[in-house]
């Protein structure tokens, strides 16, 4: 989440933030392969297996939420008591 907020502070897309979130899940696969095998019952390791993952739409879901919600992520940046001065330095050093 953290990513994708200073992606969205940066002035990236979310549909790019979305594709970025979603190379996750080839990275992270092995892990949530682990996780599932170590689950013996197989309604719990169903359940598991919907709530990891990397999907775009999940990204995008987060992101409209945080829009709505917050007013994006300068504005929920600034209510958490970040400065105008701080973000522009994160900027500039993302793009």
């Amino acid at each position: 989440m953290l990513a994708a907020l200073l992606l969205s502070l940066a002035g990236m897309p979310n549909a790019m933030i979305a594709e970025d979130y979603a190379l996750s899940q080839i990275c992270l696969q092995p892990i949530f392969d682990h996780q599932l095998s170590q689950e013996a019952d197989p309604a719990i390791r169903e359940r598991m297996a919907r709530m990891i993952g990397a999907a775009p739409a999940t990204m995008l879901g987060v992101l409209a939420y945080s829009d709505e919600r917050h007013g994006g992520a300068e504005r929920y940046l600034c209510v958490a008591g970040v400065a105008e001065a701080d973000m522009e330095r994160l900027r500039r050093r993302i793009r």
